[in-house]
């Protein structure tokens, strides 16, 4: 979200404000500072087994972004969400037809 606020500025600025080489600049540094923390929350995420990081595990970008790089989360514990899905055509597991019954 603190990257999409960052860019969200750059974007308005550059919208809404006299093209300047002073506002070209800040731009440049929003772009920079919202690719940094980007980066720091994504390298960040793949720690979210660690408490104080658990919170990154709801962002849907950084669910989308550990599918693609075909994260897999191995700890003691339980995670605090998973990913299901159906599958695609044929949902070959059973997991969803237990969910919908509440069984294990």
């Amino acid at each position: 979200e603190v990257v999409y606020l960052l860019l969200f500025s750059a974007s308005w600025l550059a919208s809404h404000g006299e093209i300047s080489t002073e506002t070209c600049q800040v731009q440049y540094r929003l772009v920079q500072l919202a690719a940094w923390w980007g980066l720091i929350f994504g390298i960040l995420s793949f720690f979210s087994f660690f408490n104080f990081l658990g919170w990154l595990q709801h962002s849907p970008v950084i669910r989308i972004m550990q599918q693609a790089t075909m994260f897999y989360y191995q700890s003691p514990r339980a995670p605090r969400s998973v990913y299901l899905s159906d599958g695609g055509v044929l949902e070959n597991t059973g997991i969803l037809a237990l969910l919908q019954r509440r069984q294990r």
